[in-house]
């Protein structure tokens, strides 16, 4: 069995004097959490569409206002630093398409000593209701060292409330090699050579602008792995 490990932050601080460390426990991800009540679960293709995935859920209420004419997005239940360090509109582009995108930081670094693993960010029900769409996405953890971010576009103007313990977001992890179940553990912190190679990877991503999807696939047909 391939054991993935898992780091959870928000904004990326990763100790326990921070601003939101009180709030870390809160970060654990969870098992998927599937209805048995329904005939669908003795269907064998839904057990395998949903092996290995666990939710993140909001660790605490998420409260902000979208107001569509004025193109601005505003918080109702945090303080300025905590929506900084929450919200990530620095790209300069939230607006430029048809529905208003950003992310919400709160952020899951993965590694794992074995070839060919896969992560896959899946949207949730609860998100769908709310009018948000999650910015899905596929990698391998095991050629590229970055956290997972929470990419949301809204798809309507007016008061947005995301409850505390509600699912935001549903993560898959797969082995390509193997297809067997894995066994997600949460860690105590990032080792200090992951963090080096996160640093390397995103070092060349700000050089290279879309470059590192032809890497990734190198480094996944050579072998290449984080340990």
């Amino acid at each position: 069995m391939v054991t993935v490990n898992y780091y959870p932050t928000i904004s990326m601080q990763t100790t326990e004097g921070d601003y939101f460390a009180s709030d870390a426990a809160s970060l654990d991800l969870v098992p998927y959490d599937y209805d048995m009540s329904y005939e669908s679960g003795r269907c064998p293709s839904q057990k395998e569409h949903w092996k290995n995935t666990w939710t993140i859920k909001s660790p605490f209420n998420i409260q902000f206002d979208y107001w569509k004419k004025l193109k601005k997005i505003v918080p109702h239940n945090m303080t300025t630093q905590a929506w900084e360090d929450l919200f990530d509109f620095t790209s300069g582009n939230t607006f430029d398409g048809t529905h208003p995108e950003f992310q919400i930081k709160l952020q899951y670094l993965m590694w794992t000593d074995k070839p060919n693993i896969w992560v896959e960010m899946r949207n949730t029900m609860e998100m769908a209701q709310h009018d948000i769409e999650l910015v899905e996405g596929s990698f391998s953890i095991s050629a590229w060292t970055r956290p997972l971010n929470l990419g949301v576009r809204l798809h309507r103007d007016g008061k947005f409330d995301l409850k505390t313990g509600m699912p935001l977001a549903h993560v898959k992890l797969s082995d390509r090699d193997n297809w067997g179940n894995i066994r997600l553990v949460k860690a105590d912190k990032i080792p200090e050579k992951l963090m080096n190679k996160w640093d390397q990877d995103a070092r060349y991503t700000q050089f290279h602008p879309h470059k590192a999807w032809s890497l990734i696939k190198k480094r996944v047909k050579n072998g290449f792995r984080f340990s």
